[in-house]
């Protein structure tokens, strides 16, 4: 399926009531969440329901669906969450999060354009006759896939996101680091309030032998704090649609690995 990139943001189209609604792609939120400035009726409010974003949390309700449809994914009759999200406007319907395709192998095809959905087998061991394919285990921290990767020789803990833009990782690594560029001051907004943080180009980050070079980073650590709270696995960052666009990538949630495909 095609998709477009607004504001730096993956969306996609799915059946929503109906009505073709535009959805943000965000494996960083467990669940979909419907956007409660889009969706203006039937939000049932609900003090116990509460949406967590980078810049904290946000107030929540609930809304019931009476039918979706996302490319042959369906569901009928059943209750949403609803978040003020004030990042998306009143336009983009909510976020498409990964208890919608959490048993999918997903592909993201930055040059053509294209993300393909696919049931994958399960314990099935993948003959790695491509060569310029790697395949990289991941675990789960909660709903987040992370993979070990290393920065100027030092093993870190990044999750995936493909929502995040740019890549996050910990300030602690600020002053470490020896090889970054283009180091300036700027605001990171997410589903909570605004952060200041510092943003920066790192030279090159590993994954196996796969190379990212020069992708851009948000140094910050208020913003990890939250994300890392009541996970079994703290992670050091995110890598999100910078790191994607890189290389031809293959998410398979169920089977918990990554594929990256390097260009030849």
């Amino acid at each position: 399926m095609a998709f477009e990139i607004k504001d730096s943001l993956i969306r996609v189209t799915a059946n929503v009531n109906g009505k073709a609604t535009h959805f943000v792609l965000d494996n960083g939120c467990p669940y979909l969440v419907i956007n409660s400035r889009y969706w203006k009726n039937g939000v049932q409010q609900d003090s116990a329901v509460k949406a967590r974003g980078v810049g904290g949390e946000v107030n929540a309700g609930a809304v019931l669906i009476d039918s979706f449809n996302w490319e042959g994914v369906q569901k009928q009759h059943f209750k949403a969450i609803a978040a003020d999200l004030p990042h998306l406007g009143d336009s983009i319907g909510g976020l498409m999060g990964l208890d919608v395709y959490k048993d999918y192998r997903v592909t993201f095809d930055f040059k053509s354009r294209q993300i393909l959905f696919e049931k994958p087998e399960t314990g099935v061991e993948i003959e790695d006759s491509i060569s310029s394919r790697v395949i990289v285990p991941f675990v789960f921290s909660g709903h987040m896939p992370v993979v070990t990767c290393t920065i100027e020789q030092e093993k870190i803990q990044m999750g995936i996101d493909c929502a995040a833009f740019p890549n996050l990782v910990s300030a602690k690594l600020l002053s470490t680091m020896k090889e970054i560029s283009n180091v300036r001051n700027t605001i990171l907004r997410g589903a909570g309030a605004p952060v200041t943080v510092v943003e920066a180009n790192i030279k090159e980050l590993l994954i196996g032998d796969v190379s990212y070079r020069d992708m851009r980073f948000t140094f910050d650590n208020s913003s990890l704090s939250q994300i890392n709270q009541g996970r079994d696995i703290i992670i050091d960052g995110l890598l999100g649609m910078p790191f994607l666009k890189q290389h031809k990538t293959v998410i398979d949630f169920l089977n918990r690995r990554v594929e990256i495909y390097r260009d030849k």
